[in-house]
């Protein structure tokens, strides 16, 4: 019986998926800044 405080592997997708769209945000707007500054 898994420990209740484990995530289920469903909840680790959507944890995962979610993480990996605020990823991208962050990195596009990193990326948008860095173009801003180097011309």
């Amino acid at each position: 019986m898994p420990l209740p405080s484990c995530p289920s592997p469903t909840s680790w997708l959507s944890l995962d998926m979610h993480m990996c769209s605020e990823l991208k945000q962050v990195l596009k707007d990193f990326f948008f800044l860095f173009l801003k500054r180097e011309f």
